[in-house]
């Protein structure tokens, strides 16, 4: 089963006990207006530019398949109507002036890259914490994933805004030995402006896997 990544983050000590690896997955279906990492927030992958970081080498025009990257008058120029996010030009770029925010990976080959550290697992008492975006936007491969964790002896932790239906939660409690509920405000006006989702549900949610 293949998921979106947004990101896998080493030594990480705020996502959890000891120190963990952090899988941030792409895709929340929530619209918070102080979303800090508004880049996971689509179910797609994309493709960034930084046009500061660009030399001009034209290494991603001669790779580009739809035209969308092309040099004018000695510079570089990103048309991105045209881009068809194949992200060739990804890695032909050598200063990472374009970056692609999402890669597809199997649950085998996250896992692998979380038991990369699991001697600092052992002598803290981490494990790995997924994350996002919104895990439970992707759940058939968070579910997966946390299941390949546990079987693999891994502590597991998910921080989740608890949005989404309360039997897919429930139903993820077996294999979670933490949960992170990250409620966006306490009062419902003031959370339904500011996430575009209600407060009731998610805080049914909380109780359900309580």
């Amino acid at each position: 089963m293949k998921g979106l990544v947004f990101d896998i983050q080493r030594f990480c000590v705020h996502d959890g006990p000891g120190i963990r690896t952090t899988v941030f997955l792409k895709g929340c279906p929530l619209d918070c207006a102080w979303c800090h990492n508004p880049e996971s927030k689509a179910s797609q992958p994309e493709l960034f530019y930084t046009p500061h970081l660009c030399i001009g080498c034209g290494r991603c025009v001669d790779e580009c398949p739809s035209g969308a990257q092309a040099m004018i008058d000695g510079r570089h120029a990103f048309d991105r109507s045209r881009c068809n996010v194949c992200l060739k030009c990804v890695d032909k770029c050598p200063t990472r002036a374009l970056e692609a925010a999402g890669r597809e990976m199997t649950v085998e080959e996250v896992i692998a890259e979380v038991e990369r550290d699991r001697v600092f697992y052992e002598q803290s008492g981490g494990g790995i914490t997924i994350s996002g975006g919104e895990p439970m936007a992707q759940f058939e491969f968070t579910r997966e994933l946390l299941g390949a964790a546990k079987q693999a002896g891994l502590h597991t932790c998910i921080e989740t805004s608890g949005v989404g239906p309360a039997a897919r939660c429930v139903e993820i409690v077996p294999l979670v030995d933490l949960f992170y509920w990250d409620i966006k405000d306490t009062d419902p006006a003031r959370h339904l402006a500011n996430t575009g989702a209600a407060l009731e549900p998610i805080l049914a949610n909380l109780r359900a896997v309580d």
